[in-house]
């Protein structure tokens, strides 16, 4: 059995053939009827015709080229969207670290906070026992504040991220498919 996989890529001549047979056709059919008209007429027709051809030709080229430039585009904006995708994973996950991180700091806090409690109304002597939780719950509340801070900034590129992907999503839907070529008789500029 013969491979016919070489005639049917696009950049045979057996598909360029079978693309354009009907501009082909006409084209024989055109000069076919234009022996048979008289003198002047037949040139008249004959220049018409073959500018209606051409125009033809060169819209289908157009159309085509069209066509396969959105279609890499397309490609190139799936490939994009699913790098995004990852990014907007480890960033979920970077942002559930931060909020654990947070409530266990929030709980930390809230220890340190009872226990400087208990040392003020215990004996003078352990004035430095309560300046060293202090420290440490002010220390605590600074990496609180920071936390939180972190976790706005995480979950603002968050909605960013899927507002950009709503609209790639738009943009990639409203893009003219391959298949459509094909069916597609006349493109006008």
């Amino acid at each position: 059995m013969m491979d016919i996989s070489p005639l049917a890529s696009p950049d045979s001549w057996f598909h360029w053939l079978l693309t354009y047979a009907d501009l082909l056709f006409g084209l024989v059919f055109l000069i076919v009827v234009s022996l048979l008209l008289p003198g002047r007429v037949r040139w008249m027709v004959l220049t018409f015709g073959l500018g209606i051809l051409a125009l033809q030709f060169w819209q289908r080229r157009n159309a085509r080229a069209e066509f396969a430039r959105l279609d890499q585009q397309r490609s190139e904006l799936r490939e994009r969207l699913a790098e995004l995708d990852g990014e907007v994973e480890s960033l979920r996950l970077e942002n559930q670290r931060l909020e654990s991180r947070r409530q266990e700091l929030q709980l930390e806090q809230q220890a340190v906070e009872e226990e400087a409690a208990a040392l003020a109304a215990e004996d003078a002597s352990l004035s430095d026992a309560r300046e060293a939780l202090a420290r440490r719950r002010a220390a605590l509340q600074q990496e609180n504040m920071e936390a939180v801070a972190q976790q706005q900034r995480v979950s603002s590129a968050l909605e960013r991220w899927q507002s950009w992907r709503d609209r790639q999503e738009q943009l990639t839907s409203r893009a003219p498919s391959t298949s459509a070529a094909g069916s597609q008789e006349v493109i006008t500029p």
